[in-house]
């Protein structure tokens, strides 16, 4: 990313040896759209920067928990654009990224390792109908820093149980310090969360 000095972003060798992915925040795919085919092209392009990766573990990044039934990374990003946006023929943009704690956030070779990533979901329905949701993913479960390396590698986290979890919107606004708004009179995207929708209503009406 030239916009940003090449000593703030982390290369292939922070990654090299490890149980790390460089997890893309946006996929290439939610940006290969565009006039033409060379426009989707460059813009899909865009993501494969450092800017755009952060360390994930691989069972993590790759939707890979023992347990099929437990969503990660990956899969949240299939559910949302596969599953829901091309299923009901929803309108969709994805706002995503890490946040930072610099209190629990393990360190590794130098550099932090984020433990926990939000995504924030505005659509579109085929009716005209906006609404919004929101998700905070973790891979909390760090174990031991130290067992981040493969085998024969003399560095070594083994990741326990991975959690998928919706939050509302207002929640991520308070851990992230961002406001998420929408249309030129920029109401808040709060208002249309359904998540915190459903939970303002009584227990039997959910």
């Amino acid at each position: 990313d030239r916009r940003i000095d090449s000593e703030h972003q982390l290369g292939d060798k922070y990654y090299k040896g490890t149980r790390l992915n460089r997890g893309h925040l946006t996929r290439r795919e939610d940006l290969e759209w565009g006039s033409d085919p060379y426009d989707a092209t460059r813009r899909a392009n865009n993501t494969c920067t450092w800017s755009n990766c952060s360390p994930q573990h691989e069972l993590f990044n790759q939707d890979k928990h023992p347990n099929p039934a437990i969503r990660l990374w990956l899969g949240l990003e299939k559910y949302i654009l596969e599953q829901s946006a091309r299923s009901f023929n929803y309108r969709v943009q994805v706002i995503t990224g890490p946040i930072f704690d610099e209190d629990s956030d393990p360190e590794f070779r130098g550099a932090k390792i984020p433990m926990r990533f939000w995504k924030v979901v505005v659509a579109v329905s085929a009716d005209l109908k906006p609404y919004a949701t929101g998700y905070i993913l973790t891979q909390d479960d760090v174990l031991d820093v130290a067992a981040l390396l493969k085998p024969g590698v003399k560095e070594g986290a083994v990741l326990a149980a991975f959690q998928t979890y919706q939050r509302t919107i207002a929640e991520i606004e308070a851990e992230t310090g961002l406001d998420f708004t929408y249309d030129d009179a920029r109401k808040p995207l709060s208002a249309i969360d359904a998540y915190a929708l459903e939970l303002a209503k009584p227990v039997w009406k959910r």
